[in-house]
């Protein structure tokens, strides 16, 4: 997949000259030319033994990066009361950088109330050097033909957007964000 922005932003001003009429000036406040490349490999298995599948699999992707940002003035940010400009940065990186991951996942029916499933998932991401383990979990149990209960686990993790990761140096220590859920629930059918 590719994918391509073109963004010029200006900021309008206008003055007044010597006759009383409006004259405007635009500022550029902002360019970027961003043009990535993902490029994926995956293989996947699926095997069933008695009342469980057994799915396993890897997937390699590489990236190219191709951004040139200008930011001038820099920006006002909404997380500062102080209304002044900061963080000015321009910067072009041209890049080939990699991203795995690995899975194994185990779904099934222990017996006709029970059902469950587990899996576990290793990503590596060469951009900021970090790895991430994320397993998942669920289990259901069916009271009857019209009430059951389940509970879920999981956890995921991601990068911050790769044209963030570029922008400033210190930025090439972010780990990867992981988010951990847990969630349970009723099935109530008339």
């Amino acid at each position: 997949s590719l994918q391509s922005h073109n963004v010029a932003q200006k900021e309008q001003s206008t003055a007044i000259d010597y006759y009383g009429c409006q004259q405007g000036a635009a500022t550029s406040v902002y360019q970027e030319e961003t043009r990535d490349g993902i490029y994926n490999l995956s293989y996947g298995q699926q095997r069933q033994f008695h009342s469980w599948l057994f799915s396993f699999g890897s997937t390699g992707r590489l990236l190219s990066l191709n951004d040139a940002v200008a930011q001038p003035a820099g920006q006002q940010s909404p997380f500062n009361a102080n209304p002044a400009w900061t963080d000015a940065n321009s910067f072009t990186r041209r890049l080939w950088t990699g991203q795995t991951g690995s899975y194994f996942e185990v779904n099934g029916h222990p017996s006709t109330r029970w059902s469950a499933s587990a899996g576990l998932r290793e990503e590596t991401f060469a951009l900021v050097g970090g790895q991430a383990l994320e397993p998942q979990a669920s289990i259901a149990f069916r009271i009857n033909g019209h009430q059951a209960l389940n509970a879920e686990f999981g956890r995921s993790a991601q990068l911050a957007p790769t044209i963030n990761i570029l922008s400033y140096a210190q930025n090439a220590s972010l780990k990867p964000l992981v988010a951990t859920q847990f969630s349970m629930g009723a099935n109530l059918r008339s």
